[in-house]
């Protein structure tokens, strides 16, 4: 069995000319503001330890409203820099197992993996960014921050499905699909995903895939995402079976 590897589709097929130079300031920019906001952090805690047993309730007040605007205004430049290298970073997909850079352990109660794992057509890197986005906007959207069901399952001979299950959401189907929109649809709000399923969505269609919401009738959250098969695996497996 032999597989080569091929280009992901790419920006150019899809966004206007120039969208990935844009992406790529972006991305440029995000790394650049790290700085100074590690400083903003670091001071309002030197300044709670200089005022010592003078600080007052309402001081330490304000230093923690700082450093919760620091923690969002952080997650916004991730998000921003996440969101440009699912653009802008080009893709080179090869067959690999679907659970590669999956940033939990496969053998976790709550994710289901047929034995053996099937192969994505992916690019890792793209891989990586697509399932921590995909983990942590479900988590984000889940009332108690409950770890999401993940089940992985071969649809077809050209496809892997994922399912997501949120049995809690914070939020109706149509508020979780604005928030496929690159901007955060309730800025500040706890279960707010940000830019995570912007960034999931975004990774899977480089790799040739799709992620979409579904809300069953018991209100239960479902996370759908597919990704390609290679070509090779899915024929055998056609095969095989006839």
């Amino acid at each position: 069995m032999s597989f080569s590897k091929r280009q992901g589709p790419s920006q150019a097929d899809s966004a206007p000319s120039g969208v990935g130079v844009v992406e790529e300031m972006v991305r440029k920019a995000a790394h650049d503001l790290r700085a100074p906001v590690r400083q903003i952090k670091s001071f309002a805690g030197f300044l709670l330890e200089d005022l010592g047993p003078a600080v007052t309730p309402e001081a330490t007040q304000d230093v923690e409203n700082i450093l919760q605007g620091v923690e969002r205004l952080q997650a916004l430049i991730d998000g921003m820099s996440d969101l440009a290298l699912a653009g802008a970073r080009p893709v080179e997909l090869e067959p690999m197992p679907i659970h590669s850079g999956l940033p939990i352990d496969d053998t976790h109660p709550g994710f289901s993996l047929p034995d053996p794992p099937p192969l994505a057509l992916a690019d890792f890197e793209m891989l990586c960014l697509f399932w921590r986005r995909l983990l942590l906007a479900a988590a984000k959207l889940s009332v108690d921050a409950a770890t999401p069901t993940v089940a992985v399952e071969v649809a077809s001979a050209e496809q892997i499905a994922i399912r997501v299950t949120v049995k809690r959401p914070a939020f109706g189907v149509d508020e979780v699909r604005r928030a496929f929109e690159p901007f955060p649809v309730h800025p500040g709000h706890p279960h707010d995903p940000g830019a995570s399923l912007a960034i999931c969505r975004r990774a899977a269609e480089r790799m040739g895939g799709s992620v979409t919401a579904e809300e069953t009738p018991s209100g239960v959250l479902l996370l759908i995402a597919t990704l390609v098969r290679p070509p090779e695996e899915g024929a055998e497996e056609g095969a095989v079976s006839k």
